[in-house]
Order: C-alpha cells, then structure tokens, then sequence
C-alpha cells in the first residue's frame, strides 16, 4: 500500500480568530471527534450524519474549518438539542438540521464530504452501503468508529477508496482512531487483501510511541484473552483473522520477540 500524504498540515494552518474570543466559549468537544477538524477545508461542504447534540458542526463553522454543514440525525430529540445549542452559540456561518436516518437526508450534489463519528463499524458500513456515494458526489469520508476500526479499514480499502490519513487519540482510557477517506472518480476495488493490508496502517503506526504503544498493548490484551479460548475460529469481534495471527502481527509491531 503507496504512502499517501494527508490533506492538511495542522501546523500549517493559520489560527481562527473569531467569532468566539477563545476555545471556552464552544461546547467541550470530546477528542474523538476534535481529531477530524485537522482535515476538512474550508472550500468543503460538509454533512455531520448522526449529528446528535451539534457539537460537532457548532465547532467547524465557529473555527472556521467550513461555512456551512448539514447536522442530520434519525431522532428528533437529538437535533432538538442541536437546535438549541445553535441558538445557544449562535456561530458565524451555517447549520442546517435535517431528520432522517444515514445519507437519507441529502440531495445528489449537495456536499462533498461527509463526518461519521461515534458509531460502530457495522452502523457505519450499512450507512455507506446504503446509497451511491459517486451519484451523490461525495470525494471525502472522515470516519470514527467507536468498534472495530481494523474492519472498517478493511471495508475502506476493499471499496478501492484511498485512505490518506488516520489519527489516534485517548479519551478516558479508550482508543479511537480516525479515518480520512478519499473517494476516486474510478475506484478499483481490489481482488483480495492480506491482513497485513489492512489490520494497521502506516498512519496509525507513525503515531508518537508514547501514544501507539499503550493503544498496542491495550490491543494484545485483550487478544490474550481471546487466545485463551483455544479456538481457531475468528470470533466475531475479528472476522477476518484468527486471534493468534493477529496476536503476532500486534508482537511484531511492539518489537517483541515470541
């Protein structure tokens, strides 16, 4: 797999100045979901699907990372929420809400990007699954799963889409990673893919050992335990790979010999 450079150098993007004086005055955004501000510009219009209490297009278009985002949720509660912290913040640019479960609410056009956080992988693959992303004219995915984020790789690269960038963060002693996905005019699905393809990537393990290797070592703990069971059947947790063969892989990386 080619090394892709991300879109966006964080260090290199100027500093927003307004509308808000400084970050305190901004709901608090949980780490999980400030990690996919670094990647999206301002020429993008962008869709927060599972929108929830707003925080996240609240902060997109008071930092001035976009002008305008639609926060679509399936529940009426929670865009009622959404709604409130809108009037509440009132941020410089545009927040539309729209009811409707995944890209349901979005005409062909509309956006060019689209955020899914805190969802699992399942939810987050039938949501893709469920429309044609290309008649939509989407180019961009930024991705957070709260489960599974090796098979949501998985499913990432197996559509021929490109990953041009992954984050990882902690958040009271939870792991999340991040995924920025481009979408090809043509994609070409590969054939088949090897685990080493797709269980990490080059982002994921360029990340400062102070922070990949306790997110390693919480990961072949918890394979320990699946080991345990002295089953070769992947458990559905895996899917796609044995735990042993997984364990090494996770080894391997930690720089431990067996």
């Amino acid at each position: 797999m080619g090394k892709a450079s991300p879109l966006v150098n964080s260090q290199q993007r100027k500093p927003f100045l307004g509308p808000f004086k400084d970050e305190t005055s901004l709901p608090l955004l949980k780490p999980r979901l400030a990690g996919l501000l670094r990647w999206v510009q301002p020429s993008w219009r962008v869709a927060d699907i599972g929108t929830d209490h707003g925080h996240l297009p609240l902060h997109l278009v008071a930092r001035g990372h976009t002008q305008h985002v639609l926060a679509c949720d399936k529940n009426a509660a929670p865009l009622g929420v959404a709604r409130e912290n809108i009037d509440l913040y009132k941020p410089e640019g545009s927040i539309e809400l729209r009811l409707g479960d995944g890209l349901a609410p979005l005409q062909d056009g509309e956006v060019d990007a689209i955020t899914i956080a805190g969802m699992g992988r399942n939810s987050i693959e039938r949501i893709l699954r469920a429309r044609d992303l290309h008649r939509l004219g989407l180019r961009y995915l930024l991705l957070q799963s709260n489960t599974q984020e090796e098979l949501l790789r998985r499913f990432i690269l197996m559509q021929g889409w490109i990953l041009r960038d992954e984050y990882l963060v902690e958040d009271h002693r939870i792991f999340y990673v991040g995924h920025l996905v481009e979408i090809p005019s043509q994609a070409t699905p590969p054939t088949t893919l090897a685990p080493e393809d797709w269980l990490f990537s080059e982002f994921l393990l360029g990340h400062p050992d102070e922070l990949l290797r306790p997110f390693l070592e919480q990961k072949l703990s918890w394979l320990d335990d699946q080991c345990r069971l002295k089953s070769e059947d992947p458990p559905p947790s895996l899917g796609w790979i044995p735990p042993h063969a997984y364990r090494q892989a996770v080894l391997e990386h930690l720089g431990r010999s067996l």
